[in-house]
């Protein structure tokens, strides 16, 4: 009896696995371990079976954290390894310069800041790149290369001067895309057109310039780029005062009036084969062609924008009004005696004719 009744009160792990006739499995109802069971249907555990189960839960925390603590650490001790490698073995052996020699090698080398004996990848690509190509102005672009036996090579591409703006006395000589060249110049370059816009407002050599208009920065790079790009040569002069009414000179001879940049660009086709053909029927033609009309071209001997102000030379008739050629350019007094000299002269040989 009294073990019956420690049973009933105490039942052993064994005892309570059994099931009582009324609990039993319905059918279709999930086995095993996974099964789930309803809250009332769940017996209280015991204290010992408490204590065992925090203990397996602590367990398994230990393991996961320990996994944890040596994965992070081997992951720490190859970071080291590999800085140790790198700092020790990858050192720069040596720099070469290849590319456009505009600069010496020694000037180019103290621009990028790098020494032989540095560490080969500790330092920016990027950023060697933008120094060397603003410390020096006709350095156009510069590209870095690592070898894995130590060698650097920096490969140079020379920049050319392709516009040049009016400073006071002075030019500003700049590149496609508007850098500053040279500040001080004190004549143009050749292959480098006069650029009329407004006030120079900041130029830095190796900087973007600054002007009082500053839409006027992306006009220029604008025509810069769409002139290279088209392959339009001898363009000497570019002016951008009024967006809308751009001229450009060719050649130091002849004016093209271009009108807006949009019709520029619509009809820069036109105006680089008509330039080839004028230059190949008239080549020392002076004077202005008009293209601000889509695929038309009206030459003018004279450009009228360059004939509004009356020469000091200018010749009057007996009424006082300036004289002009066929194509309204004034004439001079010294073009007006010559033409009388030559007129009095055809007269007198055709009085001889007459007379003989």
């Amino acid at each position: 009896m009294d073990e019956r009744n420690r049973r009933r009160t105490n039942p052993s792990p064994t005892d309570r696995t059994r099931r009582a006739p009324g609990n039993k499995r319905p059918s279709g109802a999930p086995a095993g371990r996974g099964a789930q069971r309803s809250p009332a249907s769940r017996e209280p555990m015991s204290r010992d079976e408490v204590r065992k189960a925090k203990y397996l839960e602590r367990r398994r925390k230990r393991r996961r954290n320990k996994l944890i603590s040596y994965c992070v650490g081997a992951l720490l001790v190859l970071i080291v390894a590999v800085i140790i490698v790198i700092s020790v073995f990858f050192k720069i052996s040596s720099i070469k310069i290849t590319g456009d020699e505009i600069y010496s090698q020694e000037e180019i080398i103290t621009a990028s800041g790098l020494k032989v004996g540095d560490n080969m990848f500790a330092f920016n690509k990027s950023g060697v790149c933008s120094e060397v190509e603003t410390r020096l102005p006709y350095v156009e672009k510069l590209s870095v290369k690592r070898s894995p036996t130590g060698k650097v090579t920096l490969n140079v591409q020379a920049a050319t001067a392709v516009m040049a703006v009016e400073s006071g006395e002075e030019y500003v000589l700049l590149n496609a895309s508007c850098k500053v060249l040279e500040e001080h110049a004190l004549e143009l370059k050749e292959g480098a057109a006069w650029v009329k816009c407004s006030p120079v407002k900041s130029a830095v050599s190796g900087t973007s310039l600054e002007l009082e208009r500053a839409e006027d920065i992306k006009m220029l790079t604008d025509i810069a780029g769409l002139i290279r790009d088209s392959s339009l040569k001898k363009i000497t002069g570019i002016n951008i005062l009024d967006y809308s009414y751009i001229k450009l000179n060719y050649d130091n001879r002849i004016n093209l009036k271009v009108g807006s940049f949009g019709t520029f660009r619509d009809n820069i086709d036109f105006i680089r084969a008509t330039l080839e053909r004028q230059d190949e029927e008239e080549p020392s033609f002076t004077g202005a062609i008009d293209f601000t009309i889509t695929d038309r071209a009206f030459v003018n001997a004279v450009d009228e924008d360059e004939t509004t102000t009356v020469p000091a030379e200018a010749a009057t008739d007996e009424n006082g009004e300036y004289v002009t050629d066929e194509n309204g350019a004034y004439v001079t007094e010294a073009q007006t005696e010559a033409e009388a000299e030559s007129t009095t002269s055809q007269q007198e040989e055709t009085t001889k004719k007459k007379a003989a």
